[in-house]
């Protein structure tokens, strides 16, 4: 009887004398919620500073024209929070706060 362990440290997974299974060695969920929180804040600081650039126009024409831009950037930036949050597997109740807070 040969039985030999074999590892694949690119798939996390690996077989013990037949039967296999696969392990998460990524960083714990705590530590992966951070990184969509601090995202929440950069983006919720950019959008204040994007505020005031247009509060900064004196031309109408000019604060409906980045109105515009930035309502399409701001799509974009949403669409990135709300991988992150999936990619993390984060709750729906977190994604609900997101866009809430977004």
């Amino acid at each position: 009887n040969n039985n030999v362990a074999y590892a694949s440290i690119d798939e996390g997974s690996h077989s013990h004398g037949g039967h296999g299974h696969s392990h998460d060695h990524g960083p714990p969920t705590e530590i992966k919620s951070f990184g969509s929180v601090l995202l929440l804040f950069a983006l919720s600081v950019h959008s204040i500073l994007e505020g005031m650039a247009v509060g900064s126009e004196k031309d109408w024409l000019n604060v409906f024209t980045v109105t515009a831009a930035l309502s399409v950037h701001k799509v974009l930036l949403a669409f990135a929070l709300g991988v992150k949050i999936v990619d993390e597997g984060q709750k729906l109740s977190v994604h609900a706060r997101s866009v809430a807070l977004f």
